[in-house]
């Protein structure tokens, strides 16, 4: 399966960054670009389940997601529907003194 592995480097803690991210349910409010809707339809430990509308590359989505979380560093998303189905997006954040760098793993 082909990967793609792209990384962002920003001025924030990586737990702040983790705890934004991981509020599934305000990310429409936070990243209105590229979320319209987000539902979270199962919790069970670490494992969320979410119905999401989004927009990627410009085209609207409707998908099924799948998160194992290991805060504050690992956010593990399988696409369980969708454009995307099978995908899977890792990202590990990594703390230095002044910035978090995000690097993230995709494989389509």
């Amino acid at each position: 399966m082909p990967k793609i592995k792209v990384e962002k480097t920003i001025k924030a803690d990586r737990e702040k960054i983790f705890n934004m991210v991981t509020d599934f349910e305000s990310l429409p409010n936070k990243f209105p670009q590229f979320f319209k809707s987000v539902k979270i339809i199962s919790r069970e430990g670490n494992t969320v389940t979410t119905e999401d509308h989004a927009v990627m590359a410009g085209r609207e989505v409707h998908q099924t997601t799948k998160h194992v979380l290991t805060p504050p560093e690992i956010d593990d998303v399988q696409l369980l529907s969708g454009d995307a189905k099978d995908s899977r997006i890792v990202t590990n954040p990594v703390n230095s003194s002044t910035v978090c760098r995000i690097p993230s793993t995709i494989t389509v």
